[in-house]
């Protein structure tokens, strides 16, 4: 974070798919036996691409088989606002975030940055840091959801063009937080957005192992960025121990 130039580095590949109901999708999380994923767009504004749709956990079709798919949707939401209604109440309490709305925004950063468990507190310190420091946050995958309309993957890496260009979601070329989620953020990453690790970290890039490695300063960042194209050019060989405790870009 922020990407080496031109490649895209260190964010997960595409969006995660808009799960229908009764399509289980990995990037949705269970809550009291039904899993449930927030559908953000572009062209809606933030408070109105909070949309849910549901997925039916097998051991509920029975007892969701008769509901409406309204009864279905208001379920799911009632269900989320437990879920952030308690993530909120614990967050830590100089978070810069001021609402769960927000933290549902930053957490779907974390959720698209890294996929490492050991990872997400880590990478949402990077983002809560920027954030206190008044720094662009530069996330990669921002880039990609206002050049797709969060329609999918971009297929391809992102061209140094691209990077600048405006979007009102692309973090390089805004201040602060987006204006809506650009994924279906989990209760994990909501939690590691809510509670993230005490670190100075400012930056992080990929490892060439599927983690991150993290840096406090640029200088040490693009020391980090070189040995990635050194890895990816097959100069160095990549580290056998995996992530250095982890994050992404």
């Amino acid at each position: 974070m922020p990407a080496p130039l031109p490649a895209q580095v260190g964010h997960n590949d595409g969006h995660s798919k808009m799960p229908l109901l009764n399509n289980a999708d990995p990037k949705t999380f269970d809550m009291h036996g039904v899993r449930f994923a927030p559908i953000a767009s572009p062209s809606r504004g933030a408070r109105e691409s909070a949309m849910w749709r549901a997925v039916v956990a097998p051991h509920t079709e029975g007892v969701l088989h008769h509901m409406t798919r309204e009864e279905i949707i208001q379920r799911m939401q009632q269900a989320h606002r437990r879920v952030l209604q308690e993530v909120w109440e614990r967050r830590m309490q100089d978070l810069p975030v001021k609402t769960p709305e927000q933290l549902v925004t930053l957490a779907s950063i974390v959720e698209k940055e890294t996929g490492r468990p050991d990872e997400r507190t880590r990478v949402a310190a990077v983002f809560v840091n920027r954030l206190k420091s008044r720094m662009r946050l530069q996330s990669d995958p921002t880039i990609i959801y206002g050049l797709t309309g969060g329609k999918g993957s971009l297929g391809r890496p992102i061209l140094k063009s691209e990077i600048e260009q405006p979007t009102p979601y692309n973090t390089y070329v805004v201040d602060g937080l987006p204006p809506g989620p650009i994924a279906n953020p989990g209760r994990a990453s909501l939690e590691a957005a809510a509670n993230p690790a005490r670190t100075k970290e400012l930056y992080f890039v990929a490892d060439g192992t599927g983690g991150h490695v993290f840096s406090e300063n640029y200088t040490e960042h693009q020391k980090n960025v070189a040995r990635l194209r050194g890895i990816e050019h097959g100069t160095i060989s990549p580290p056998a121990s995996g992530p250095q405790g982890g994050t992404k870009q």
